[in-house]
């Protein structure tokens, strides 16, 4: 089996079939274009306030209390990272872990 042929199973709560037990399968390649084909940024503001600094953005962080920005996300990389708590990922990741365990195909849905 070749790389470019691996897929990836994802369980999805909002689809009967798979709330059966019937996994979905997406290829990684399919992953990896709604990855490119999202800004980050445009995904975050929507949930946390940011503000530019430097090539990043800056705002408090949306999974844990605080007073003082640790939370940074970088449109070049399209990542997320929060230096208080730790989580980072990528946009479906962020989605995933804001609205409390989303599974991926869903919150690929809503990127």
């Amino acid at each position: 089996m070749s790389p470019d042929s691996r897929i990836r199973v994802l369980a999805v709560d909002d689809h009967p079939l798979l709330r059966e037990g019937i996994a979905a399968l997406i290829a990684d390649e399919t992953v990896l274009e709604v990855k490119r084909s999202v800004d980050i940024y445009e995904i975050v503001s929507g949930y946390v306030s940011l503000k530019r600094a430097g090539a990043s953005y800056k705002g408090l962080c949306p999974f844990h209390e605080e007073k003082t920005p640790s939370f940074i996300v970088t449109p070049q990389r399209q990542t997320f990272k929060c230096f208080g708590c730790g989580k980072g990922g990528d946009a479906i990741s962020f989605v995933m872990a804001r609205e409390n365990g989303l599974k991926a195909l869903s919150s690929a849905r809503t990127v």
